[in-house]
This record gives C-alpha cells, sequence and structure tokens, in this order.
C-alpha cells in the first residue's frame, strides 16, 4: 500500500481498495497484496519514497532560497557565527586549564634547569 498525500476521499478511496483486496482472498498473506512481495519490497518502496520526499524537500529550499535569499544569507551567518562561537568556548575551555600566570610557569621551568643564578 502506498503512502498517499492528498485530500480525505483520496485517502478514504485507497483504504476501501485495501479492505476489497484483502477481503476477497483472505488465505494469501500481506506479501501479496497489490502484486508487491513482502518486507523486501516495502523497504525498497520506503526507500523510494524517502527519495522522491528528500528531492521534493531540496526543490522547496532551492525555490525558497532564490525568492529570499536575505533571509538565507543570515542564516548562514548565523551558523557561521554559532560555530565560530563554539570553536571560542573550546579554546577558551582548553586555556581555563592552563595555568593562570605564564611567567610563574616560565620561572619554574627556568629554575628547574639550574638558571636561577
Amino acid at each position: 500500500m502506498a503512502m498517499t498525500t492528498g485530500t480525505p476521499s483520496d485517502l478514504y478511496t485507497d483504504t476501501s481498495r485495501m479492505r476489497t483486496a484483502l477481503d476477497g482472498a483472505p488465505e494469501t498473506g500481506p506479501e501479496q497484496v497489490d502484486g508487491h512481495s513482502g518486507p523486501a519490497d516495502a523497504a525498497r518502496r520506503a526507500v523510494e519514497q524517502v527519495r522522491e520526499t528528500g528531492k521534493a524537500q531540496a526543490q522547496r529550499v532551492k525555490e525558497s532560497v532564490q525568492e529570499q535569499p536575505g533571509r538565507w544569507a543570515g542564516i548562514g551567518a548565523g551558523v557561521l557565527a554559532l560555530a565560530a562561537a563554539a570553536v571560542g568556548v573550546a579554546l577558551w575551555q582548553r586555556n581555563r586549564r592552563r595555568p593562570q600566570h605564564r611567567a610563574a610557569r616560565v620561572w619554574k621551568a627556568a629554575t628547574r634547569r639550574g638558571f636561577s643564578r
């Protein structure tokens, strides 16, 4: 049974067609309804439906970008700013783990090596 998107009357028609197909042959399992054969075919149909939906969504986004380029530029700038902020926070956290005073660290390193006097 193919998933349909449409009016309620289309759904009703599809449902009644499926019921008559099932009522006519109860001994045949779900693998024989509408000429489809089992889970593998159902998986293929699901993959095809996802592909079609993805293509439709990509087309809608493309049209939206052409109609409203400013909005999409703002979204892109926001995503870029968010990524830069995430990198900045990561670097800030890493720097906080380092010693607070680099001069103190340098002094300790120098005195350990015997440069004290």
